[in-house]
């Protein structure tokens, strides 16, 4: 965990040596809108190659929630439902247990990934429907709920998964006037908050990117956006 303070220093001494001849005073709130935007940027480029790269996954370890589990709920005649966290960002594992309607042991289901399209095929196909012998099943996300399917030959006890979270946004207010600030969502932030992973070097040097391209203009900045933002060879596993 990085402080917020910490980063507030490293982007005024980056800026002000990019941009030497700007005099344009930035506050501690706008650098931190500079910092989130920034880290946002950084965060969903990383979670787009989460699943494929190692260096992804060292850099967002630390924002993987595993084996959370879903209280399940009746659906549909087919199906059942557990809300996913307000701080869910990217599905990345489903684990499932069911019994069969006999009353079998528990077990462990593979679950897949269905399209609401196909669904009607995957219960109606005798060769994809769920099944507690074949231990498979599917499950699909729709808004804020995973729904699991049973097709009523299996009884689902159990739903678990492993996501991304979305990450906490930077705060320094510490360095504000009075010791607080209203952010741009309009609440009153009087608290400092950290940056939850270690690799801040990019994320300030993106920041003073969007802040030199909204004050001085910088020239190539789609050029130097790529350039910082680059990943080393995606290793596919």
């Amino acid at each position: 965990m990085i402080k917020s303070t910490l980063l507030q220093s490293e982007f005024a001494r980056r800026f002000n040596r990019i941009n030497s001849g700007s005099k344009r005073y930035i506050s501690p709130p706008e650098v931190d809108s500079f910092l989130n935007e920034a880290y946002l940027m950084f965060f969903e480029n990383r979670a787009s190659l989460y699943k494929t790269s190692i260096l992804a996954r060292k850099e967002l370890g630390i924002l993987e929630e595993k084996e959370v589990p879903l209280t399940l709920k009746k659906f549909n005649d087919l199906s059942v439902f557990g809300e996913i966290p307000e701080n869910f960002y990217k599905l990345l594992r489903v684990e499932v247990k069911a019994k069969c309607l006999d009353d079998c042991p528990e077990i462990r289901l593979k679950a897949s990934e269905v399209k609401n399209h196909e669904i009607y095929e995957a219960l109606t196909d005798v060769n994809w429907t769920p099944s507690y012998n074949y231990a498979e099943t599917y499950f699909e996300i729709a808004g804020n709920k995973l729904i699991v399917y049973h097709n009523n030959v299996l009884e689902i006890t159990q739903a678990n998964i492993d996501y991304l979270r979305k990450p906490k946004p930077i705060h320094t207010p510490s360095l504000a006037f009075n010791g607080s600030y209203v952010d741009g969502s309009g609440n009153l932030i009087s608290a400092d908050s950290n940056l939850e992973i270690d690799d801040y070097r990019k994320i300030v040097d993106l920041a003073v990117l969007i802040a030199s391209r909204d004050i001085t203009d910088v020239q190539e900045y789609e050029s130097q956006l790529s350039k910082i933002l680059q990943t080393e060879t995606i290793y596919i596993q």
